[in-house]
């Protein structure tokens, strides 16, 4: 009888617990973890059809505009990620892994070319990051300095296309695992990671501020040197700057509204709705298909003019997120490396 009553505090409790519905920043929280987990899934599932492809084109199995298209596909899914790489992407510095921009030195083709000369390269999971990704394969696939669709330059290139694709498919496979692993260890709290709700949104903030900074830079580093210069636009080669920004915009549009928005509404609504504005001018006029890709278009002065108004519109987000939300949401950013910019 005395075991009973012992034990009966310890079971209330337990019960008690179990039924006490979740807070709105646990919802919050759960919803940032079950917007991302579909990108993760999708990069996965685009990278493996990237690399079957790549095989079959390498065979004469598949056409060359195939395995752009694949390439297409497979860059756009990563760059949905780019927007809240949250966990083990920033944790292990695995963006230089995939996409490797900036690349104001053309290491990309450098490396490239350097390791098709070396009759004994290394594993390619041990070589350059500038090596291992997506960059690569574009070059291969987009660059004008050689033609792939003949035969004998095909066979030149084809090794480490190959070997690109079944890196990135393996490489993607990890780092979903790791994505949820990571999720689901850090939606209970405490955990190793965080010692409560706010520590956790207090961090997802933070690096969602730091990727809207990051992602703006995007369109103003061709013209850091006062000059206009087309390779310094991400994707250049293969004209999917504007398509990737897009997708990153996407993402950050769905965070906002399936997780932000549901704690910034109730305590600031005139916010909540500037955000809602910015976020659709950003999607519509990054949605309307250029006549040429952003490389052209930024050659010309109304182009130039059109790449400063989406400059705006992610500053705006970037300013908004970073002290109105953070403000409304009693978060403090502080100062990241990308300040005073």
């Amino acid at each position: 009888m005395m075991r009973f009553f012992l034990l009966f505090p310890l079971i209330f409790f337990t019960l008690l617990t179990a039924c006490t519905p979740p807070t709105p920043e646990q919802n919050a929280i759960t919803a940032l973890y079950n917007t991302m987990t579909p990108y993760y899934v999708k990069w996965r599932e685009a990278s493996a059809v990237f690399a079957t492809t790549t095989a079959n084109f390498c065979a004469n199995k598949a056409d060359l505009g195939d395995v752009r298209t694949r390439w297409r596909q497979s860059a756009l899914a990563w760059h949905a990620i780019q927007a809240f790489p949250i966990g083990p992407v920033n944790d292990k510095g695995y963006a230089s892994q995939v996409a490797y921009w900036p690349d104001p030195k053309n290491l990309v083709a450098f490396q490239v070319e350097s390791r098709l000369n070396n009759s004994t390269p290394p594993a390619l999971a041990s070589s350059s990051v500038a090596l291992r990704g997506l960059s690569a394969a574009e070059y291969i696939l987009f660059d004008r300095t050689h033609d792939i669709s003949q035969q004998d330059v095909k066979n030149h290139y084809c090794p480490l296309l190959n070997e690109i694709g079944t890196y990135q498919a393996t490489f993607s496979l990890t780092l979903e695992q790791e994505w949820q692993q990571f999720s689901q260890q850090t939606q209970k709290f405490p955990n190793e990671r965080f010692a409560n709700e706010h520590e956790a949104l207090t961090e997802f903030l933070r690096t969602q501020v730091t990727a809207l900074d990051n992602t703006g830079k995007r369109l103003t580093e061709p013209f850091k040197t006062g000059q206009t210069q087309i390779y310094q636009l991400e994707y250049w080669r293969s004209g999917l700057s504007q398509a990737s920004l897009y997708s990153m915009a996407q993402t950050h549009e769905a965070l906002w509204r399936q997780g932000w928005r549901t704690l910034a509404l109730p305590r600031d609504s005139d916010l909540a709705t500037s955000i809602d504005q910015t976020h659709v001018a950003l999607l519509e006029n990054l949605s309307r298909i250029p006549l040429q890709p952003l490389s052209v278009t930024i050659t010309k002065a109304e182009g130039v003019a059109w790449v400063r108004s989406r400059q705006s519109e992610w500053l705006t987000l970037d300013k908004l997120y970073g002290h109105a939300l953070a403000k409304t949401l009693g978060i403090q950013i502080g100062f990241n490396a990308n300040d005073g910019d």
